[in-house]
């Protein structure tokens, strides 16, 4: 967990900007009396959002949009990666029919996906 002043000075950003953030909900650390502590998930996203800004040049009116899109494509990432554990642990012949059924690029068998 870091502290705000933390995340400030790691990231070399101001209380006022990261205030901002956690106002639009860019960023959602959980309160701790006055002030915030941010997770290891929090303190990723304040990193993405800065990469988006400064590398990438993403301006604050399409952050939103950016960020909601990053999130969908997180989900469903971890969505497939359960779909794919959960096919593995299926037998080997429903397995082969799946795969069949679903063409070449989703062979699942003991290793993984291919």
């Amino acid at each position: 967990m870091a502290t705000l002043e933390e995340i400030v000075t790691r990231f070399e950003i101001t209380q006022t900007e990261i205030s901002m953030w956690i106002e639009e909900g860019w960023v959602e650390p959980q309160r701790e009396g006055t002030s915030f502590v941010f997770d290891e998930s929090d303190t990723a996203r304040v990193g993405l959002i800065l990469e988006l800004k400064r590398d990438l040049e993403i301006d604050e009116s399409a952050m939103p949009v950016v960020l909601s899109l990053l999130d969908q494509l997180h989900a469903a990432r971890a969505a497939l990666k359960r779909i794919t554990g959960a096919i593995g642990e299926l037998p080997p012949d429903i397995r082969d029919r799946l795969s069949a059924i679903l063409g070449d690029h989703a062979i699942v068998d003991d290793e993984g996906p291919h």
